[in-house]
């Protein structure tokens, strides 16, 4: 909050920022978006470290990656995945790892490359987005369970994900759950229909019946 109260200050009293070098407005634009981030404003935490990014001086290839260090977890939570020649130019394979294990719905090695590149995270001010982005794999992971029971002739409804077999795919990626305890699997799947990354309801302690049309909303 003090935060906020001192930069609508600052922008109340200030000239307007084309009045600046760029050098400092690409700073200033910077620090702002490093600060939105922290107050969980992501849409105008990307439109300021957006700016810093493609106003950056070209040649000061170290800053632009000390900006794409905030700028891709932000996109990533906003569902923009970085594209691979950005990636290639500026390459970040703690960043690499942990979007292949979300895109591919691997819960397990999310799990490990977050733990594995926890210092880098942590020491960057962005671990707590990148452990936001578990969301993602498991909406991908039940997109993935989903797209199994469609292809398994002994399940006659297409559109429902019985929770046992939810429950196997999670313990294959090593969550440890109680025998007929499905609590856990419910809560993940209410909030993942809650934050509108999955269309259908929860038939409570059976199944979850999906969408027919659009299950997994982009």
């Amino acid at each position: 909050r003090n935060t906020s109260n001192l930069r609508a200050s600052i922008q109340g009293a200030a000239p307007p920022l084309e009045n600046f070098p760029k050098s400092q407005t690409v700073t200033y634009k910077f620090y702002v978006g490093r600060l939105l981030m922290m107050e969980e404003k992501y849409a105008e935490a990307e439109e300021a470290l957006d700016f810093a990014f493609k106003h950056c001086h070209i040649a000061a290839k170290r800053n632009k990656m000390r900006v794409l260090q905030f700028l891709i977890p932000v996109k990533l939570l906003l569902k923009k995945t970085p594209h691979p020649r950005l990636l290639q130019k500026y390459p970040f394979p703690q960043f690499q790892a942990v979007i292949q294990a979300v895109r591919k719905g691997d819960l397990k090695a999310y799990n490990r490359e977050l733990e594995r590149h926890e210092d880098f995270f942590v020491q960057t001010g962005v671990f707590l987005v990148m452990e936001k982005l578990k969301k993602f794999v498991y909406r991908n992971l039940v997109k993935k369970v989903l797209n199994y029971v469609k292809t398994d002739d002994s399940q006659p409804n297409k559109s429902r994900v019985y929770l046992t077999t939810l429950k196997a795919a999670l313990k294959l990626n090593g969550v440890k759950m109680e025998e007929g305890d499905y609590d856990e699997i419910e809560c993940i799947l209410a909030n993942l229909i809650y934050e509108g990354l999955v269309k259908g309801y929860i038939a409570h302690g059976r199944c979850l019946v999906v969408s027919k049309k659009m299950p997994f909303p982009k």
